[in-house]
Formats: structure tokens, sequence, C-alpha cells
């Protein structure tokens, strides 16, 4: 223990990076024991227990109200381990530093940091901030996942088709960016940045470490044209050998940790990294962004439920139009009128009723006449009144008139 691998564990032999996984069951196992399946031609270096992925509630995210949680890029770390002044070695390096390789320094649940890199798209001069991938367009916000890439990083050679289905599979729900990075396996005799010694790959010939910013862009324009489904940036570095104490160098792998293939989901409306992976794997990845879209297209839905109209089984329904042409028209006469009715005497007549209809004794047709003209209904046909019969007693003198007689 402490120098060799645990007796009796065994790797299996390794096929086709297409057909299987890079990391085998067996060799997570021994990652959990603590011990490292990429270091076992170097002095074995124990590892503490790690997450592989980290993940937050998706929920949470999907439902975040307020300002974003971005950090500014005035938060970006620059010359981790004092690179380049002070070069690699097994007592500057990764492994040294954090007690393992390799290496996250954001994890979800934290903000993710502005950044503005280089564009790789070949032809192109620009530049592509993070918060601008973030930011809406043509109203419609999308997560973005970040990768780190290199191309002698065996993991990233080996998934680059995985990684192009991907981000094909995802286009219009989720924006792949790549970050270029440091090379891990580097040919000899440069270091590599994870144990401090040199660490060949078959990848690594012919490729040496990016001083300058110029070179950098260089891979990183062929690797986009492996992975042209995504968004490759150069991490910063220099515009030339020249010394320059304010510019930036690896930013990226500086803040975000090295990792030679971390990968990172960040929420568009927080700023907050959902999810984080040490090994970009496209089935981790597949499951995390799944469970994200579908929280946020339920706290979507519910929004929508809770923004839209009331429910109205308590409000009155609305007349129809055959309703209110067979209900007969109420005016405001009609009240009184037959209040007066109830108490037995004649309709009583407001002062302005009267003004309108006339003097006294004017003939109630013209008023139902006019009424109707109002209204463009027709007037009713008016009754003829019988006038008193000849055969009617007289009436009879009232009690007042007989006393006034008989004082005569």
């Amino acid at each position: 223990k402490g120098d060799r691998l645990t007796p009796g564990l065994t790797f299996p032999a390794r096929t086709p990076a297409s057909t299987t996984p890079a990391r085998t069951p067996e060799m997570l196992t021994s990652l959990k024991q603590g011990f490292s399946d990429r270091l076992v031609r170097s002095p074995l270096v124990p590892l503490p227990r790690r997450a592989e992925e980290e993940t937050i509630d998706y929920a949470t995210a999907a439902v975040f109200k307020g300002p974003s949680q971005l950090k500014p890029p005035s938060e970006l770390k620059t010359k981790l381990l004092g690179w380049p002044e002070t070069p690699f070695s097994p007592t500057n390096c990764v492994s040294s530093e954090f007690g393992h390789e390799p290496h996250k320094q954001v994890t979800a649940g934290m903000p993710a940091v502005d950044f503005e890199l280089a564009s790789g798209a070949s032809g192109s001069s620009t530049t592509v901030a993070l918060s601008a991938l973030l930011a809406p367009k043509e109203g419609e916000t999308l997560p973005v996942l970040l990768c780190a890439v290199s191309k002698s990083c065996p993991h990233c050679m080996a998934f680059k088709g995985a990684m192009e289905a991907f981000a094909a599979e995802y286009a219009g729900r989720v924006r792949c960016v790549a970050v270029v990075i440091m090379q891990p396996h580097p040919m000899k005799p440069e270091a590599s940045f994870e144990n401090g010694k040199t660490w060949e790959m078959p990848y690594s010939k012919g490729v040496a470490q990016a001083r300058t910013l110029e070179a950098r862009l260089e891979e990183a324009r062929l690797i986009q044209g492996l992975l042209p489904s995504w968004t490759v940036l150069a991490d910063d570095l220099p515009p030339g050998e020249e010394k320059n104490e304010d510019h930036l160098v690896n930013p990226f792998w500086s803040t975000y940790g090295p990792a030679p293939r971390c990968a990172f989901l960040v929420d568009a409306a927080s700023g907050l990294v959902c999810h984080s992976q040490l090994w970009w794997e496209p089935a981790r990845t597949r499951k995390a962004v799944e469970a994200y879209l579908k929280a946020k297209a339920a706290a979507a839905e519910k929004q929508k439920d809770d923004d839209g109209p009331k429910d109205d089984d308590d409000a009155a329904p609305a007349e129809t139009p055959e309703a209110a042409a067979a209900a007969p028209a109420e005016t405001t006469e009609a009240a009184p009128a037959a209040a007066a009715e109830d108490a037995g005497g004649p309709p009583a007549k407001e002062e302005g009723d009267q003004a309108a209809s006339g003097p006294p004794g004017a003939d109630s047709s013209d008023e139902t006449a006019t009424s109707a003209a109002a209204t463009g209904a027709e007037a009713p046909e008016e009754t003829p009144v019988a006038p008193p019969s000849a055969e009617e007693p007289p009436p009879t003198a009232s009690e007042g008139d007989v006393a006034l007689e008989d004082e005569k």
C-alpha cells in the first residue's frame, strides 16, 4: 500500500474508445479506494475521495428570481501555479498543490465567472463573453455548457464524436462552448501540469505547450473543425513572448480549475453552475441536461397558469342577444309607476318627467309614441276609451255640499 496497486485489483484490456467508455467501473472503484489509474507508471499518489460530478436542485434554479449572480471578469484568476515564470515540477503541479489531479475550483451551486475569450472560428478575430452567451436572444435564454478541451488529451480526442453528436442533438436548447486550455500531455521534454513530470500520450506527438495567444488560437481552429456545432474559444495568453504583467494568463484554467476535461452547466437566469463534472461524459451530461430542461419547462408551465385568467365559475353568465331581446325593457318610469299602482293611486311622475311629457292632461299616447321612436320599436295601437254611459247615475253630493245647502 502506498507504493503499488491494491493486490488482486486488475484492469481489463482497453478496447477501442469508440465502443467503450474511457473509464471502466473497475477504474472508478480504484479511485474510490484512493488511487489514480492514470499514474500507474509513476510513484502512486494517494487520492482523497472526491465527487466525479455535482448537481444542485434544478427546480430551485428553474424558479430563480432576481439579478444574475454571475461574477464579473474582475474575479478571474491568472497564472495558476506561477506558470510560465515557474515551470511545472513534482513540487509545483496540480497533485502537489491540491493533493490530487485533476482538480475543479468551481462546482455546482457556485456562481460562474464571466470571461471574454478569442473565438476559434476560422478567419474570425472576435471575442465571445460568457455573459453574452447567457443573454436572451430573440426573447429566449438558453443554458451554457462549458467544457475544457485540448488536443493532447486522449479523453477529449476519444469523445470528440460524442461531443459533436451531443451539440447537434441539443441545438436550440443548450449552447455548447469548448475552451482550449493547457496541454495535459505535451511532448517531451515538457512536464505535465498534472504530475509535474513528462507524461506523453498517443496524441502528444508534435504538441507543445502554447505560450502565445496565436499559438493557442491555431489549436482552437483545429478543434473548431472537429466540433463544428460547438463554439470553440481559446483560453487567454499574452499576444507575444514578451512579458506583460497586466495580461491575464490562462484565466479559464486558473479560475474554473486545472482539469483537462471538466464541464459546467450554467443557468442563464441565475448565472449559477447547476451541474459540474470532473470528466465530461455524454451519458452524465445528457441525464443532467434532460433533468434541467424538464424542471425549467415545469416552472414555465406553472408560471403560465399563475399569470393566466382567473376562474370565472362564480361570475354571472353573460346575457345572450336572444335573452336581451326577449326580456322587456325596463325604463326609469316603470319603477315609480309600479309603486304608484300598488298604492292604489295614479302613477307618480317626477318633476323632470312632467316637463318632458308636456302639460298636464296631455295625451299619454304621445308619450308612448315618443318612447317607441326613441327605442326604435313600433308604438302599440291605441285603444279607444268609451264615453261615459248616459244610464250611469249622476254623482251624489258630498256631506260638505249638503251642509252648505242647509245653511242656505
